[in-house]
């Protein structure tokens, strides 16, 4: 009879509780971010032109983004501090 193994990830691999794995590249929330300024200024250039409707879904479109990226960013920071933590030696206490 075989059983099956459980897997596990490497050290070196970490998955957030949804399972993805975004967080380990910072491209991701500053693609984001880049995002977030670009719709900005399309809901200014058409709150402008007085296409109000269309400006709203615009700005509604940019807090989406805007919001996506800090929170990507702030589990980017925090994967760092882990990884920092982890690297660094342990002194004893004395």
């Amino acid at each position: 009879m075989r059983t099956a193994a459980i897997s596990t990830p490497p050290a070196n691999k970490l998955r957030l509780p949804d399972g993805t794995r975004s967080v380990q590249s910072p491209w991701v929330w500053r693609g984001f971010f880049f995002l977030s300024l670009i719709a900005f200024g399309l809901a200014l250039t058409l709150a402008v032109g007085g296409q109000w409707v269309f400006a709203g879904a615009w700005l509604f479109i940019t807090v989406g983004w805007f919001a996506i990226s800090m929170w990507l960013w702030r589990k980017n920071i925090l994967l760092d501090r882990a990884e920092y933590a982890a690297q660094r030696p342990t002194r004893p206490k004395g």
